[in-house]
């Protein structure tokens, strides 16, 4: 063999690793960019549920505010503005939040089995009459035009529950089952 057919030779050779290089690389970064968005995934979904844990959080350390939601359920003709501030500014964070969920599903981020678990919650919180009420009054003017279109057709097929009312029932439950 010689010079030039060595050269030749190796000149191939060196083309064929960059090759393999190159498609090494792109399987590695085609991996690297799954796991990426795997891990964003997680975190959206850890701060949305982080959320919801304030939430939660708040009115367990707030009695006033607890039982002020409750009533909401329970007798909407003794509202008062009070109350009414309350619920919105309660409503209006958690939503916020919600349809921040709603865009990164929307965008791909999270699966459909995801988004439809916060439909039913959506429908659950809105399903008692002064919730509601602020709801296609007010609520639905701070958010965006798909965002809305989706809660409200979420409100107006609901046939599940009152979580205002059932947390009402289930405080009355617990406090006759104590004594």
């Amino acid at each position: 063999m010689d010079l030039m057919s060595t050269a030749q030779l190796l000149g191939n050779f060196g083309e064929f690793l960059g090759a393999v290089a190159v498609v090494l690389t792109l399987v590695y970064l085609t991996v690297q960019v799954r796991q990426n968005t795997q891990a964003i995934r997680f975190q959206s979904g850890r701060e949305s549920a982080s959320l919801v844990a304030d939430l939660a959080t708040f009115l367990i350390q707030h009695d006033v505010v607890e039982s002020q939601i409750r009533s909401l359920g329970s007798d909407p003709e003794k509202v008062t503005d009070v109350d009414m501030f309350i619920l919105e500014n309660i409503l209006f964070s958690w939503l916020t939040a919600i349809q921040q969920d709603y865009l990164e599903f929307r965008s791909g981020l999270h699966t459909d089995d995801w988004w439809q678990s916060k439909k039913r919650v959506i429908g659950s919180w809105l399903s008692s009459e002064a919730p509601r009420s602020w709801w296609k009054t007010v609520g639905r003017e701070y958010f965006t035009t798909d965002f809305a279109a989706i809660v409200d057709e979420i409100i107006d097929g609901e046939g599940g529950y009152s979580y205002i009312e059932k947390l009402g029932q289930a405080r009355s439950d617990t406090l006759s089952n104590s004594s």
